[in-house]
């Protein structure tokens, strides 16, 4: 028994190979289909906040203008951080 130990091992090890290769190529196809997405981060955070939480259109519209602003709000922190960081 001992002697057919290593093989079921190398057996077992070889099958786990084998699969984790073809599920590779269904998460390429996938990434494609992600990368095709062309979405912006506050587009993201609508779509995610709508369905999550069910919203009607008066909350849909305020929860823009807060992500569009909270977004301004990013993009010019990372332009003042990068500008005050070539200065060092």
């Amino acid at each position: 028994m001992r002697k057919l130990l290593p093989f079921i091992l190398l057996l077992i090890l070889s099958a786990g190979i084998a699969q984790a290769q073809k599920l590779r190529q269904v998460d390429d196809m996938l990434d494609k289909q992600v990368l095709l997405v062309e979405l912006t981060g506050p587009q993201m955070a609508m779509l995610e906040m709508q369905r999550e939480l069910q919203l009607t259109d008066e909350q849909v519209r305020q929860l823009e203008k807060l992500n569009q602003n909270r977004y301004q709000y990013m993009a010019e922190a990372e332009y003042l951080y990068g500008v005050l960081c070539s200065y060092s």
